[in-house]
């Protein structure tokens, strides 16, 4: 196999110099984005034709089903590879997406010791005005414990209970709170300040200024910082993973459709989704006059068979369609994502064969 080397500028012009991906240009309402990284790494031929079919695949699905905006996809290997890329580092309205984010800087609390799941009360405002408010004088609140609060925000997308999560990190001011956040999210995580928790959620949207921002490098530098162990016990990962929604969803579509085409039985099929693991935070937001904004980012763990031991590999992904004026029917974020790993989960299945 020859390697040639190649610089990251070069490289991503070499991958979207197919027509059938998009143009590199920044969400014309959120931060301009740009590619910082110029630094030379070696990769296969090979492998830049098969990063280059997978992106402009994935591109054309959902330009296939969507009108207007921009979409953008990522997935990269944990301690990999990037195995697909389209405007990865251009800044995009992320809605409830950017939740796990407030997610991460309170389970880095929890393992300090500054706050407890179980018992740390959280003045959670239900009344949605209540919730968008910064002054509660006379509102009604539920007391909810950390953990009811994160599972809440995370499994629900309790707009409440976030709002809730940034006035506690900011001792009742939850500016303060998202200031905390947001250096969490750009000292511990390595975020770039394209990628921000700006206001409220569930208030405003798009329309504040700024908005909330994220790119899908940086929601999964995130993703790939717990998984590779950023909190110092599995126990504290596992809660974090566990707090989130778990279900592979249409991925178990995928796998069922790759095994059947090389002939798997149904024994080794159930073992294989056993062995899958995930975690996933979605998002979207439609505007007054329709405008869309979806997106998707998670983490997942497919097992991969060699001489009868299996020996897992973890994957960061995201999705984004932002400013669409259509997106079709039946057609979203998480099947785009399970479309995205399809390549990945029939080479874990074949290893299965």
């Amino acid at each position: 196999m020859k390697f040639i080397s190649i610089s990251t500028a070069t490289l991503i012009a070499v991958l979207i110099s197919n027509t059938a991906l998009a143009q590199f240009t920044p969400n014309p309402n959120l931060a301009t984005a740009h590619f910082s990284s110029t630094a030379s790494t070696n990769i296969s031929l090979q492998e830049i034709s098969a990063t280059k079919g997978l992106t402009a695949r994935i591109v054309k699905l959902l330009k296939d089903n969507t009108d207007g905006g921009v979409v953008g996809l990522y997935l990269k290997q944990v301690k990999g590879s990037v195995l697909a890329s389209s405007q990865s580092q251009t800044t995009f309205y992320p809605a409830s997406t950017i939740k796990v984010l407030q997610h991460f800087h309170a389970m880095r609390a929890v393992e300090a010791g500054n706050v407890s799941l179980d018992s740390t009360k959280v003045k959670v405002y239900p009344n949605p005005p209540d919730s968008c408010s910064d002054n509660h004088a006379g509102q009604n609140f539920n007391n909810d414990t950390l953990r009811e609060t994160l599972a809440k925000m995370m499994k629900n997308s309790d707009n409440q209970s976030t709002n809730a999560i940034q006035e506690l990190f900011g001792n009742g001011n939850a500016s303060i709170g998202r200031n905390a956040i947001n250096k969490t999210a750009h000292n511990v995580i390595g975020m770039s300040k394209n990628s921000a928790v700006n206001h409220k959620s569930g208030c405003g949207g798009p329309s504040n200024n700024p908005a909330n921002s994220l790119t899908l490098v940086d929601l999964g530098k995130l993703y790939e910082k717990v998984a590779t162990g950023v909190f110092s016990s599995n126990s504290t990962r596992d809660t974090f993973y566990n707090l989130m929604i778990r279900s592979p969803g249409q991925i178990t579509t995928v796998i069922n459709e790759e095994a059947a085409k090389i002939g798997l039985n149904a024994n080794i099929i159930q073992s294989f989704k056993n062995q899958v693991r995930t975690a996933v935070k979605a998002g979207g937001y439609t505007t007054g006059n329709g405008t869309k904004y979806n997106s998707i980012g998670g983490w997942v763990r497919l097992p991969f068979k060699k001489n009868g031991v299996v020996k897992s590999q973890e994957y960061v992904f995201g999705i984004f369609i932002d400013q669409a004026t259509k997106i079709n029917e039946n057609f979203g974020v998480g099947l785009a994502s399970s479309e995205l790993l399809r390549d990945e989960i029939r080479a874990a299945l074949t290893t299965f064969k």
